[in-house]
């Protein structure tokens, strides 16, 4: 498999670019077709999966593959705002399959010098996308122009407008469109050495975080002021704060409020951060003072189920092993009435493939390298409260390797 898309290899030719007038607004820049040689994800890959479901052009409208399909661009405006007046900010990348030199991009008016400084690779810029509805008129015609008017097109139905959708039914009466959630999410599956570098960073910075929080708290810090610290101390470390499930004490409730982390209590922080859209999601616990033994009890117990996953982690290894392994060690397990394990995949969105949590005996899917697992371990306790680990483990050629694998323990402060 070649993740970078052929490099240096010469584009398949199809039809051609599309005529010269076509779409040539204030918004809209043309980069030469013979210009593009790479893309940055597996171009092979992903005319693989088109040819695969009949598919003459996938349509990408959410953030993280719009994202993924450019390279790393995202306007910088609408990173986390995508509302605006009476409709929300939308960029659509489309790519006609075996066709990279006809590849376009929809976006806002305005967005040309940032995609210049971010490299975007797409020969075709439309920068006229002023609202949802409007992007769907532009999508319409340039579907139109490459000859999918009356074809099969894959738009991401979970991550487009309403008014963009009904945009394209007016418009393109005769054209198929089916769902490219799932064959995007296949095209992402795999994960490059700079996607994994990022995924790494993101993991180490999240745990770090959190280390640097607990120490910041001081008894009777509410769950919502240790909140505050943690997103402080991610942005320090160059992550983009995306949420923490947060607990203390006997309590379950998990959203930051005014319940207080007290000496003697247990403390659970689940948090995702983000680096360049790449996302940490991991687990640790912390206590004021020394942990009671079955504190440490029940700790261990949730990391026993989290060691046990790991030990089939390799290349070959069904998804459903993953799984019966773990369970099989946590239904030996004293508080087991108490455990909920789980795996799933990780990158750019949690729970995306590997979908190892839906797996069953048999049904033939297997872990490769470059597949990315979050492997999490829940343990609800009324003496204690809530105890959970989640760790990040990625399948390499030989095994397994764990990302931000540190504090893993109860961490104690005074």
């Amino acid at each position: 498999m070649d993740p970078g898309g052929g490099a240096g290899a010469p584009v398949k030719r199809g039809p051609g670019p599309l005529p010269r007038d076509y779409g040539q607004g204030v918004g809209m820049t043309k980069t030469p077709a013979d210009t593009v040689e790479t893309t940055p994800f597996d171009r092979g890959r992903m005319d693989d999966l088109l040819r695969e479901a009949d598919v003459d052009l996938v349509v990408a409208s959410s953030p993280h593959n719009t994202r993924y399909l450019t390279g790393g661009y995202r306007h910088h405006f609408h990173d986390r705002m995508p509302a605006g007046g009476r409709s929300s900010y939308l960029s659509v990348v489309g790519y006609p399959r075996e066709r990279p030199e006809d590849a376009f991009v929809v976006g806002r008016p305005g967005e040309q010098e940032e995609q210049r400084r971010g490299g975007v690779w797409v020969p075709n810029v439309l920068n006229e996308g002023r609202s949802s509805a409007v992007v769907g008129e532009v999508l319409a015609g340039q579907a139109a122009g490459l000859g999918a008017g009356a074809g099969t097109i894959a738009v991401e139905l979970p991550f487009l407008p309403a008014d963009t959708l009904l945009e394209l039914q007016r418009k393109l009466p005769d054209a198929k469109l089916i769902d490219a959630t799932p064959l995007l999410e296949e095209l992402r599956l795999i994960k490059r050495p700079d996607e994994l570098a990022l995924l790494k960073e993101a993991s180490e910075g999240v745990v770090a975080a959190m280390l640097a929080t607990y120490a910041r708290a001081i008894p009777g810090s509410t769950t919502r002021e240790i909140t505050t610290l943690l997103q402080e101390e991610e942005a320090k470390r160059g992550l983009a704060f995306d949420y923490l499930l947060i607990a203390t004490a006997r309590s379950f409730y998990r959203a930051p409020s005014d319940d207080r982390w007290e000496p003697g209590q247990s403390l659970s922080t689940d948090s995702g951060g983000s680096r360049h859209g790449y996302l940490g999601d991991l687990a640790r616990m912390a206590v004021f003072g020394e942990p009671t033994a079955l504190m440490r009890e029940l700790l261990d117990e949730v990391d026993a189920a989290q060691q046990a996953a790991r030990r089939p982690i390799r290349p070959g290894t069904p998804y459903a092993e993953v799984n019966a392994v773990a369970r099989e060690v946590v239904e030996q397990l004293p508080h087991r009435a108490e455990i909920d394990f789980e795996a799933h995949g990780m990158g750019m969105v949690n729970h995306e493939a590997p979908h190892v949590e839906l797996a069953r005996e048999g049904d033939g899917q297997k872990l490769a390298a470059g597949m990315v697992l979050s492997i999490e371990t829940t343990l609800k306790n009324r003496e204690v409260g809530f105890v959970k680990l989640e760790d990040t483990v990625v399948v390499t050629d030989t095994g397994w390797e764990a990302y931000g694998d540190t504090g893993r323990g109860w961490n104690v402060f005074d």
